[in-house]
């Protein structure tokens, strides 16, 4: 079985099936309906949802905490099983980054485990704009913070996508309120055990400096 295939302790009538995101089952339609081929993206935070993000992108940037997790995802998508998961053989289309926490730093990017991601959160900014973005890692509520200011939806791009999961959770509820532009367009996906939520980005988006 593939390393990437399941997810344990979440049903399959719950979360993503097999090469798919591990996203709320019902949110997996919607984001295949609105992506676009020639979005750039952003995932913090990857797994399955890395190929399938890349077959519905013009490039992905992944960015992981786990060094572990870094290996077995790195040779999962260039590995034997590559061509039966990309659709186009274009290594420089996927980047994935490693980015381990420190035991110290800013509070601003302290994870639920008390360790601290400011160079995971940050080096998203080293790689330009998105249109497409999802934060499904650690320190998820900086990652909300910045995702505004790298967002760039010109209009002949037709807007974008920015994905939280798990934002049911309490935690996630200021950085929510306070980071989330009005004029984007939210999207709730339940479970009834969580909740993603999608945001569409209006054509012509960027945040003033």
């Amino acid at each position: 079985m593939d390393d990437f295939e399941l997810r344990p302790g979440h049903p399959p009538e719950l979360t993503g099936g097999p090469g798919e995101p591990w996203l709320v089952k019902a949110a997996i339609p919607f984001l295949n309906q609105h992506l676009d081929g020639r979005w750039r993206g952003l995932e913090w935070g990857g797994g399955s949802s890395a190929p399938w993000y890349l077959n519905r992108l013009s490039s992905l940037i992944t960015i992981e905490h786990d060094r572990d997790w870094y290996d077995r995802l790195r040779s999962h998508l260039f590995g034997a099983k590559r061509f039966e998961i990309l659709k186009r053989d274009d290594p420089a289309s996927w980047q994935l980054l490693w980015l381990p926490a420190t035991e110290t730093g800013d509070v601003h990017y302290r994870g639920s485990n008390g360790r601290f991601y400011k160079q995971y959160v940050c080096s998203a900014a080293l790689h330009g704009t998105y249109q497409f973005i999802a934060i499904d890692g650690r320190a998820r509520c900086a990652c909300l913070a910045l995702a505004a200011s790298l967002l760039y939806t010109p209009k002949r791009l037709g807007g974008g996508l920015v994905v939280l999961d798990n934002s049911e959770r309490d935690e996630y509820q200021e950085a929510i309120r306070d980071c989330i532009p009005p004029e984007w367009q939210r999207h709730d996906f339940h479970n009834g055990e969580w909740q993603t939520t999608a945001w569409r980005v209006p054509p012509g988006w960027q945040k003033e400096a």
